[in-house]
């Protein structure tokens, strides 16, 4: 716009919490009173700040808050600790966790006198209290206390997420009404279920707590804007809370997003897009949203966002209900220092959704018009507006919706949920695979309406008269059924063979017979993607048109032996700027998510440049190539696309498993076409497996109890593993790696080092994380109402796996002659073609030099067979034994064999008998090394260690032990090696440190130690022992004090607890309250206090964190 053209016409404020698409705003002005009001609005996220803008009151000035719970259990903090109050003067003393005194005014009234370790503040519940940690961070809190003050939970946010929801759905803007969500009057409960622990992702025990909790605060619909894939839509522990207790049960109505893994079909995540009776939304953007939301240079059409998830579900349903705007600025945390923000996704069109679908209850309450949450899904979804999706789905109408309440009230289905089951239970018809095209089948389907336990009257009394009708010409169905409470069971044919490749849908119709308006009662849909062979093993797309949001699909046969395809996409038209391109992939495999089966490409086009990409594929699976334009994307491309499909399999089928111990393995490969062939098989990990040491079942407590009353358990089990040197690592369970569609009701798992430190924590999901070297435990929950499962999983294996510090390579040799023969292969410029396979052999049983010292005969290498650049699959190898090496043995070794089985019987003694066995070994043996150690060990007094330790000084010949070790380092790796002499050497080093170590702990504890003495036995551990070694850290660091150079000290200590500080064995505690007193002699008070601190953090009073 020119200077000369501006006018103030006002910023487009419909377009900031879009409501006039939904008919929100048009419901709100015809019937002001019906604002949300007496409706309860939980909201399952991130959790919700009550200090935002806009979340203090609602539109008739309640607290806009009538409760916030973490049902994570991150906020947790254990309160159990009851101390006595000591008096002192004006006031009382307590003695707090931390070890700090805290004093309490003596006219806080405490009949018993005993005070639980906290600071008070009302159950939010109670009183709705909240409050920030400070100023700077500005982090609102409110508190639960549970358990009899014994748990306090700490209710924050762990985003903004659940807040913006919140704004969306019922923020109250008095000043400023264009600014409020679609129901300013309605009460919001905040339920956290995104996990702090876990970068806000969701669990599957928050979400059983927050069920309970919906339950106690009688909410009357939900939001749940979170979402996951899942291979078995519409089962699982969570999914059964929520639509057989919530939504079936309870009547509560639940709204989530169907998903953000769109623009190819069966997409939608759990648990809004796949599961029974909940309302499934997807994302719309309209002119108004553009204008004041995205900053677009020229408007585009209306359009569904392109990363929206789509239908159908694994089982046929639609998988969106309804759609709704996808995009909102609205309030978010006042931690985040912004007063409101953009957020898009369909996290934002569920709320949106959500909040109108409120209005509707708040309308249908005050006229005491009975509802369910059936009969809210039939009328949102039957009566939305026409936005031209392939399958039929709306957007929400407030208004027409809660006209279609109005009219159907006394209908006999209106409370009534309709169960579809066809074969395998799927809840439609959806014909993909090759197989499905060639005759028309029948499919059997079972309709029943869904009662309850204490509905069997309804259900004897229930029969209702269908017609059902095709929407298309190749689907038929019988005319009419009678339904009874029962059910009833018919056949639909579908005839595919004449329908050309490509989307193709339609749907059977049920019609209450009785009903003049031909009201809907239930529907079955039918999608059929029919695929199309290649020819050439090359699919050519020529001159293909985009625009803006323009989707083009096509559902291809791969070829046979197809393992990955390349895509080339080449402009043929000038573009100002750099175009974007979404193309996804994807395929439907058995019981498997969508992210594991497909792929997902985001291309910035750019004129006169050809991008070319690589996908994984399948074979004997209908793929979908869906290419689309970004929505915001505003010039439109004309492009030619190639996809060539490549593959290169094997005998080895998807992936190879060696067993070393064969010595060698054949593998015989095929080719779909001429490729080039470089086989390499490398592994880059490894893992290592471990049973639990304990496992412990018991009943978990009242915030574990389930909306039907079914207790939970919880068996926690124990593992424990040591890391030799710092690596990355990653943890995995046997148990399913699935959120939604699993049979546990919480997995969660936390990692502790050895002071009880928590490090690390987890759940069904595996992820890396970097390790120190030292000592580790791990505590691992599973929750159920079984406990028979329970019992089942008490032994389940930790699997931990690491890098390898160097590939291992195994060697390859063209047959079996030149194996034996060790004439490795050299495949140079080699190809395979579909006429030509190909053969080799595997050398799989290295030299035990090979492997690093962590890798043990029970580790399980891990890494990848590659046939070359672009082809693989996974590889793994289980390691032979250990080669056990010949040795004879000497009169003299014989006699020193026997002399360390006597110093070996002496640890198994005690008391007097241990003293005598000791004098009699050393009346015997008194120059055996072994035995002088034996006496170390057990030495009553600091001088007797002493003299031990000259002793042993004097039968190592120091001067021949340096000469050893400095010629060792020069010593070629194909000499032979003396094993004899290399064991004596290394037994004489150990022996010599370990003297000069327990030298130095002598010194460090007399008081008038000779500082000359004492320095010359560190400068010569130095000499022998790495400067990170834990035994020199502390003799430098005893030095250091006792010669009055504190600084040198504390570094010394630091280095300590880096080197110690993750063992058993270590006094972290110790070390730190060391650290403190060092700070406090060099007068350092800031560092005084990071250690004070570092003493909870390191070495925490209260042991294991709560789960």
């Amino acid at each position: 716009m020119r200077p000369s053209e501006f006018q103030i016409n006002g910023f487009p404020v419909d377009g900031v919490v879009p409501k006039h698409e939904t008919q929100a705003a048009e419901f709100l002005k015809k019937y002001p009173d019906f604002d949300g009001r007496g409706v309860v609005v939980g909201i399952l996220d991130t959790g919700v700040d009550p200090g935002a803008a806009g979340l203090s009151i609602t539109s008739d000035g309640k607290p806009k808050f009538k409760n916030i719970v973490d049902c994570t259990g991150a906020g947790d903090v254990e309160t159990s600790k009851v101390v006595d109050a000591k008096s002192n003067g004006e006031y009382l003393e307590i003695e707090g966790l931390s070890g700090r005194t805290l004093r309490l005014s003596k006219e806080w009234k405490n009949p018993t006198g005993k005070w639980h370790i906290g600071s008070p503040m009302n159950d939010f519940d109670k009183k709705q209290e909240w409050s920030t940690f400070g100023p700077v961070d500005l982090l609102s809190y409110g508190v639960h206390v549970y358990e009899d003050g014994n748990i306090t939970s700490i209710v924050t946010v762990c985003g903004t997420h659940g807040t913006h929801v919140a704004g969306i759905i019922g923020a109250h803007h008095p000043e400023h009404p264009e600014l409020d969500g679609a129901a300013p009057g309605c009460q919001l409960v905040s339920l956290m279920i995104g996990d702090a622990r876990l970068d806000s992702l969701e669990t599957s025990h928050a979400f059983s707590r927050a069920c309970a909790e919906i339950v106690k605060n009688k909410v009357d619909i939900i939001n749940i804007s979170f979402g996951e894939d899942a291979g078995l839509p519409n089962q699982g522990r969570v999914i059964e809370l929520l639509r057989d207790e919530l939504s079936g049960k309870r009547d509560v109505v639940i709204v989530s997003s169907a998903g953000n893994e769109g623009p190819a079909y069966t997409t939608v995540g759990a648990p809004g897009g796949t599961t029974f009776d909940i309302i499934s939304v997807g994302a719309y953007v309209t002119g108004n949203m553009m204008q004041a939301q995205y900053n677009l240079l020229k408007p585009v059409n209306d359009t569904p966002y392109t990363w929206c998830s789509r239908g159908p579900t694994l089982d046929g349903d639609v998988g969106v209900s309804i759609y709704a705007p996808g995009g909102a600025i609205t309030c978010v945390p006042p931690y985040s220092l912004q007063n409101s923000q953009l957020m898009n996704g369909t996290s934002m069109s569920s709320p949106s959704a959500c909040g109108g679908i409120s209005l509707i209850l708040s309308a249908l309450k005050a006229r005491e018009i009975p509802y369910s949450a059936s009969s809210i899904k039939k009328a949102v979804t039957f009566s939305a507006k026409s936005v031209r999706s392939e399958f039929e789905i709306g957007m929400l109408q407030v208004i027409e919706a809660y006209n279609y309440l109005v009219e159907t009230k006394d209908t006999i289905d209106r409370d009534v949920s309709f169960k579809v089951s066809g074969p395998q239970g799927n809840r439609g018809i959806y014909l993909r695979e090759s197989a499905d095209f060639q005759e028309a089948s029948r499919h059997t389907f079972t309709v029943s309406p869904v009662f309850y336990d204490g509905q069997e009257s309804l259900k004897a009394h229930f029969e209702m008269q269908l017609t059902l009708s095709a929407t298309e010409p190749w689907i038929q169905a019988t005319e009419y059924i009678m339904m009874a409470g029962t059910g009833r069971s018919f056949a639909i044919r579908v005839d595919p063979t004449s329908l050309t490749p490509g989307f193709h849908f339609g749907k059977i119709r049920a019609y209450d017979a009785k009903s003049q308006q031909r009201r809907v009662v239930f529907e079955i849909p039918v999608t059929i993607m029919k695929p199309f062979e290649v020819t050439d093993n090359t699919l050519s797309l020529k001159s293909l048109t985009f625009e803006p949001s323009k989707i083009e699909r096509r559902f291809i046969t791969p070829p046979k032996g197809t393992t990955y395809a390349e895509i080339r996409i080449r402009p043929l038209c000038k573009l100002e700027a750099s175009s974007m391109l979404w193309i996804c992939t994807n395929q439907l495999l058995p019981q498997t998510k969508h992210k594991d089966s497909s792929s997902e490409l985001i291309l910035g086009i750019v004129e006169n440049e050809v991008t070319s990409k690589t996908f994984k594929v399948n074979d004997g699976y209908t793929l979908e190539l869906c290419l689309a334009q970004w929505w915001s994307s505003l010039e439109p491309m004309l492009l030619d696309i190639d996809v060539t499909f490549h593959g290169i399999k094997s005998t080895a089928g998807q992936s190879l498993c060696l067993n070393a111990s064969a010595g060698y393995k054949r593998i015989d490969c095929f080719s779909l076409k001429k490729e080039p062939f470089k086989p390499k098989v490398v592994f880059d990990r490894f893992s290592d497996s471990y049973r639990p040491v304990s496992a412990v079942i018991k009943p978990l407590k009242f915030r574990d109890v389930l909306p039907d009353g079914q207790q939970l358990f919880e068996t926690v089990i124990t593992y424990k593993f040591d890391i030799k040197e710092k690596t990355e690592v990653t943890l995995k369970f046997g148990v399913p790696e699935h959120m939604y569609d699993n049979g546990f009701n919480g997995i969660f798992f936390m990692l502790f080092d050895a002071q009880k430190q928590l490090i690390h924590y987890g759940d069904m999901y595996p992820r890396p994380h970097e390790l120190s070297k030292g000592e580790y435990t791990v505590r691992l929950q599973l929750i159920s109402v079984y406990t028979q499962v329970l019992e089942t999983f008490k032994d389940v294996p930790l699997t931990l796996g690491r890098k390898l510090k160097k590939e291992i390579t195994l060697p390859l040799f063209a047959n079996h002659i030149d194996f034996c023969d060790n004439k490795k292969a050299d495949y140079g410029n080699a190809t395979i073609a579909l006429d030509r396979p190909k053969s080799f052999i595997i050398g799989t049983d290295l030299s035990a030099d090979i492997y690093p010292s962590d890798v043990n005969p029970h580790s399980i290498l891990m890494g990848s067979m590659k046939f070359n650049d672009k082809s693989s699959i996974p590889a793994s190898m289980f390691l032979p034994p250990k080669v056990v090496e010949e040795k004879a043995t000497t009169e003299d070794e014989n006699e020193e064999n026997l002399v360390r089985l006597e110093v070996d019987i002496l640890s198994k003694l005690k008391g007097a008998e241990k003293d005598k066995h000791l004098k009699n070994l050393l009346s015997m043996h008194r120059k055996s090394l072994p035995v002088q150690l034996a006496k170390l060990d057990n030495a009553k007094d600091d001088q007797e260690r002493l003299s031990t330790v000259d002793m042993i000084l004097s039968l190592i010949d120091v001067s021949a032990l340096s000469q050893y070790f400095s010629n060792e380092a020069k010593t070629s790796e194909l000499a032979v090696k003396n094993v004899a002499l290399e064991n004596k050497m290394k037994e004489e080093k150990a022996a010599y440190i370990k003297a000069l170590q327990v030298k130095s702990e002598v010194f460090s504890r007399q008081s008038n130690v000779d500082l000359e003495a004492f320095g010359k036995t560190v400068q010569t551990l130095m000499n022998w022992v790495e400067d990170s070694d834990t035994k020199l850290v502390n003799a430098k660091r005893a030095l250091y004090t006792k010669s009055g150079q504190p600084a040198l000290a504390l570094q010394s200590l630091l280095k300590a607890l880096e080197e110690n500080g993750n063992s058993r064995e270590g006094d972290v505690k110790t070390l730190l309250q060391e650290a403190i007193t060092l700070c406090e002699e060099l007068k350092w008070p800031f560092w005084k206090q990071v250690f004070e601190k570092l003493v909870i953090k390191k070495a925490p009073p209260y042991g294991y964190a709560l789960f």
